[in-house]
Parts: C-alpha cells; sequence; structure tokens
C-alpha cells in the first residue's frame, strides 16, 4: 500500500454477509440456490478492487456547537439585553453548519441574530470538512485520519448488468455477491492501515462512512475530489450523492496514539452493544429485530 496511489486489494465473499443482503435469517437453502450461490460467488471472487488511501493531519474537531448552553431560557430587562432563541438542531448541511427545526431533535441555545459555529473535524492541507457532530466524536483525540476509497469498478458494473437481465434471482444474488466483496475489500485495507498505524506506534479507529450519524451523503462529492479518486479510481457522485460504480465504499478511519507497553496498537472491536450506534437504522433496523446484525 502506497499513500496517494491506488492498490489493488483481493478479497473473498463472506457467504454468510451475502445471505444476509439477500434477506436470509438462518432459513435453510435448498440444493439449487446453494449451486447459484458458489457460481455467484465464484464469478465475482474473479474480479480484483482497487483502492486509495490518503493520510491528513486533523486540524480540530468541534463536537459541539458553539453558543450552547444549558439551563431555562432566559431573557434580562432592560435595553440592550441578549435574547436567546431555543433552536434544535436537526441536521449539519455539508459545511458543518447546523440545520436548525424547532421542537425537535438535540437542542442548543443561541443568540439572536448569530450564527452557530460549524461543528464537524477541519483536515489540513484538504479541501474537504467532515460536518456533524458524531464524527467529531468519533475522531476525538485522533491525531491524523485516513481518506479511504474502495471500489470494485466498471469491470462489476458490466456483471451486474449482464446476470440482472438474465433474471431477477441472478441479479439479486451476484448484487449480494458484490456487496460482500467490496465490504471484504473494505477490511482488508482496514487491517492494512492497522498494520502501518502499529509500526509507527499509533492505532486505528473504525471505518465511519458518509451516511453515518449526522455525516451527510453529500459529502462525497468533496470526499472523492480530495483524495483525486475520481481520476484514479474512476468514481463519479450522482447528483443524489451516490457513487458510481456502485459497489463502491468510501470511510474516514481515525488514527490515534497508541498505547504504551501494548504489543499491538490496533484499537479492540466496538462492544457489541455499541455497533450500532450512529447508524441511520439503529431504531428502525430489520437485522436488529431479527436478532441479527450486519456486522455479526
Amino acid at each position: 500500500m502506497q499513500w496517494g496511489k491506488p492498490f489493488s486489494v483481493r478479497a473473498q465473499v463472506d457467504e454468510r454477509e451475502a445471505l444476509g443482503y439477500m434477506g436470509y435469517r438462518g432459513q435453510g437453502i435448498d440444493a439449487a440456490t446453494r449451486e447459484r450461490l458458489t457460481r455467484a460467488k465464484a464469478s465475482v471472487e474473479a474480479l480484483l478492487a482497487q483502492a486509495l488511501a490518503c493520510e491528513f493531519a486533523i486540524a480540530a474537531t468541534q463536537a459541539e456547537p458553539a453558543g450552547a448552553m444549558g439551563g431555562a431560557l432566559g431573557h434580562a430587562a432592560g435595553s440592550g439585553a441578549d435574547v436567546w432563541q431555543h433552536r434544535a438542531i436537526e441536521d449539519f448541511d455539508e459545511d458543518g453548519n447546523p440545520v436548525f427545526a424547532f421542537d425537535a431533535g438535540e437542542a442548543t441555545w443561541q443568540r439572536a441574530g448569530e450564527t452557530a459555529a460549524k461543528t464537524g473535524v477541519d483536515l489540513e492541507g484538504c479541501a474537504l470538512f467532515l460536518p456533524g457532530r458524531d464524527i467529531a466524536r468519533h475522531l476525538a483525540g485522533a491525531q491524523r485520519a485516513v481518506l479511504v476509497a474502495v471500489t470494485l469498478g466498471f469491470p462489476c458494473e458490466m456483471l451486474l448488468k449482464r446476470e440482472k437481465a438474465l433474471g431477477a434471482a441472478a441479479g439479486l444474488m451476484i448484487d449480494a455477491c458484490a456487496s460482500a466483496l467490496v465490504e471484504g475489500a473494505a477490511n482488508e485495507v482496514s487491517r492494512l492501515l492497522e498494520e502501518d498505524a502499529r509500526s509507527r506506534g499509533l492505532r486505528t479507529g473504525q471505518r465511519f462512512s458518509p451516511g453515518y450519524g449526522d455525516l451527510p451523503l453529500s459529502v462525497q462529492p468533496k470526499f472523492i475530489a480530495a483524495i483525486g479518486a475520481d481520476k484514479a479510481l474512476g468514481i463519479s457522485v450522482t447528483p443524489a450523492n451516490l457513487l458510481i460504480p456502485t459497489k463502491t465504499i468510501t470511510a474516514v478511519v481515525g488514527l490515534f496514539p497508541g498505547v504504551a507497553g501494548s504489543d499491538s496498537a490496533a484499537v479492540e472491536p466496538l462492544p457489541a452493544e455499541d455497533r450500532c450506534v450512529g447508524c441511520r437504522r439503529e431504531f428502525s433496523c430489520p437485522l436488529r429485530e431479527a436478532g441479527t446484525r450486519c456486522w455479526a
């Protein structure tokens, strides 16, 4: 792996994960389905993922809006008194500015007529700003951040198009296997980052992708441009902020100071009860309702 240069990643399809994408929840699989799945896995695993990783120093993180304060609504009497508005943060835009709504979400206090400060993460030497409280908290304490893009490329798009033309079942199975493969490739990149971090006395955090928590998908165009993945990997972004090729993952990985006296600088996996925190489907996830997890 070379920083800022595309590299190839070989991965395998996690069958359990692929079945999960198809809606299986532990029920039996007949022989015909098993055979089709085996063929789909072989077709997808012939693809070679491409990845790109760029490292940046973290300039600053702001986990809470400036001007936030607790207590009851106050209004001082007299001329020129400060007037405070009770406003609720509904979301953040791509520049980290709060999008306010009343009587919803997490509230903050803002002086009337003033604009709340940005909330998110600034990276040195990078035009990309990562907005939102969740990414700021995720990278709290990190010294550096790695922006990663992993894609199966246009050969996968051609395979998906061909299989879908053959039938809905074939298309669904190949799509699920491709999703599992790109996730496996991203896991392999995470492993490579972990090895590199350990060699420098650092430790890696969990991947955090646009769309997680309040980090909006609208950062995708600037994310792709910031690391040059448009030119290096041929990745583009649709007006709806979806990635093309479709089997593409972007993510941020924090690099934290290593633990003194530890043989391994890697971050321990999050406890099971914490792995869903920040996901937009945390409280409406069909996998959790079925007693499983997407990361299981």
